[in-house]
């Protein structure tokens, strides 16, 4: 048998493998079906010959499809959780670090974003509250500081003072800065709740 009909065995052999596997994480599964190819290329370079009976009794060796996902499949009771204090910590650190990005004017308001849509295992919904911290925060209290450095521009001769700026902008700056920092506060809490259920 010459060698493309025993790399079509080996090839049926890790499809059978991937198709048992489709329950595992796409990275487990990847990393067990790199495993066996790369054991099964080591071993047909030991063999003596590479004929279908010495591929077939290195494919036997290593078990069934079944019996290879069975073993590697690791039991829901063994799966590693988090503590409570562990899981809060990371809770904590995440909000931190969101809140943080947001005091970084662009910079930190991208990377917090980035971050947020980046991050394994969180809903559509989560994500949604998670942007709205490091915006809120950064794009609020960005504009208030804004607003307070800039002031009234004001030019008074005698008693009579007249503004440069719009009143009615003067007024309404502030207050939707303001409402995009309580926005903020309120995600903050929201996001700490659901963090903490995924790691309770």
């Amino acid at each position: 048998m010459n060698a493309t009909a025993t790399d079509d065995i080996v090839r049926d052999y890790l499809a059978r493998v991937e198709a048992r596997a489709a329950a595992l994480p796409p990275d487990r599964r990847r990393e067990l079906l790199a495993d066996l190819a790369e054991h099964i290329a080591t071993s047909r370079a030991e063999a003596e010959h590479d004929d279908e009976p010495t591929v077939r009794t290195i494919l036997d060796r290593l078990g069934e499809p079944d019996e290879i996902v069975g073993v590697d499949e690791p039991a829901p009771a063994a799966v590693p959780r988090e503590g409570p204090a562990h899981g809060g910590l990371r809770v904590a650190a995440v909000v931190i670090g969101l809140i943080v990005a947001g005091f970084v004017p662009v910079l930190g308001w991208v990377v917090g974003v980035v971050l947020v849509w980046t991050a394994r295992g969180w809903s559509t919904r989560l994500r949604g509250i998670g942007t709205a911290v490091p915006l809120g925060f950064g794009i609020g209290f960005t504009t208030l500081v804004f607003w307070l450095g800039a002031g009234v521009e004001a030019t008074c001769a005698g008693n009579e003072c007249t503004s440069s700026g719009s009143g009615g902008l003067f007024v309404v700056v502030p207050i939707l800065a303001l409402v995009l920092v309580i926005v903020a506060a309120v995600a903050t809490g929201m996001l700490i709740r659901g963090l903490s259920r995924r790691t309770a």
